[in-house]
């Protein structure tokens, strides 16, 4: 019902513009419906109003916001945050919560947000880290092997290819058409 959790957060922060907990909740419920520029607008101001109560799912939003937008530079201190949010949360929390984003799919996020402003060695490292903590993950795969490609490393691009035909057929089919494609004509966006 996130419609109606816009409606009551919107009236919330009509009622009391500081708090900053209801601006990151409203920010997260524009996000779930796809609503990037109002999501990103909440976020920044329940960072403004106290970057305390904004958690690494908040993050991990607005630098998917920014992605989304392909506002990819803005994206990455965001990630970065959303990152040391989940790290600080694993250390203190031993039962392995698994509310919010996990390790593997913030790196996979930073590692677009990398490729996309054209930081291919950081994107690189960044999907490197997302399948090593999940090796089935296709996307990360898909990135890695785009990421090859543009450092010029196209043996392990091919080592992706095929690491993602057991995974997902289609994703692989796409980076082997990459892999024919001469550098001046691949398709920049995932």
């Amino acid at each position: 019902k996130y419609k109606d959790a816009v409606e009551s957060l919107t009236q919330a922060v009509a009622i009391n513009p500081q708090d900053a907990i209801a601006h990151a909740k409203l920010g997260l419920a524009h996000s779930a419906l796809g609503q990037h520029k109002p999501a990103i607008a909440e976020f920044k101001q329940a960072i403004k109003l106290n970057r305390a109560f904004v958690d690494a799912d908040s993050y991990f939003r607005l630098g998917s916001a920014y992605i989304a937008m392909s506002d990819y530079a803005s994206a990455i201190n965001p990630l970065k945050q959303a990152l040391y949010g989940v790290k600080a949360k694993q250390l203190d929390d031993r039962t392995k919560s698994t509310a919010g984003p996990s390790e593997a799919e913030i790196h996979d996020a930073l590692g677009r947000a990398y490729y996309g402003t054209g930081s291919y060695r950081q994107a690189v490292k960044a999907f490197e880290t997302a399948v090593r903590l999940k090796p089935d993950f296709a996307s990360a795969h898909y990135g890695l092997g785009l990421s090859y490609l543009e450092i010029g490393d196209k043996r392990a691009a091919e080592k992706e290819e095929q690491v993602l035909r057991k995974l997902n057929s289609r994703m692989a089919d796409r980076l082997a058409g990459m892999l024919l494609a001469p550098a001046l004509q691949r398709n920049k966006v995932f």
